[in-house]
């Protein structure tokens, strides 16, 4: 995973100091292809408040994050699941054949100088939203340790 560079502005206008955060991103698949990626994502000039409020904040800090599921279907990959109301999101699909298709455009609340401020701690739902979850929370994976292993069920794992 990759995060784009921030540029500070000196006085004057022209760019100044360059810093790259680093992001956090949790991946996922099942059986069925279906790929789930939670990421987070702090802006590295940002105060460090900003990044990990206190209460009553806490479960909402001034980070980009999200937790989607890209799911094929015979028309093409499906997203679904949450984020941020801040940045906008692009979602594309390319082809062996060299052709592409849009698979999903939304469009920030926000997209002048107070998008950041006002839009990075609230969420919205893209697609089905978290009913996508379902698969991965339940079922054959184990979220504990990352691997494909049937889940406890009424507090016995399967060990088969």
């Amino acid at each position: 995973m990759r995060q784009n560079p921030s540029v500070e502005l000196t006085p004057d206008g022209g760019p100044g100091q360059v810093k790259v955060g680093i992001p956090e991103a949790v991946v996922q698949q099942t059986d069925d292809g279906a790929v789930r990626i939670k990421y987070d994502a702090a802006n590295p000039f940002a105060p460090h408040i900003a990044k990990d409020p206190p209460w009553p904040m806490v479960n909402n800090p001034w980070r980009v994050n999200g937790d989607l599921v890209f799911t094929p279907t015979a028309d093409g990959v499906r997203v679904d699941g949450t984020c941020t109301d801040y940045p906008s999101m692009e979602v594309y699909q390319d082809f062996p054949d060299g052709s592409s298709r849009t698979v999903l455009i939304d469009a920030a609340i926000a997209g002048n100088s107070t998008g950041p401020m006002v839009n990075l701690p609230q969420h919205h739902e893209v697609g089905a939203g978290g009913s996508a979850f379902a698969p991965f929370d339940s079922g054959g994976w184990n979220p504990d340790y990352d691997v494909p292993i049937p889940l406890a069920v009424d507090g016995v794992r399967d060990h088969d």
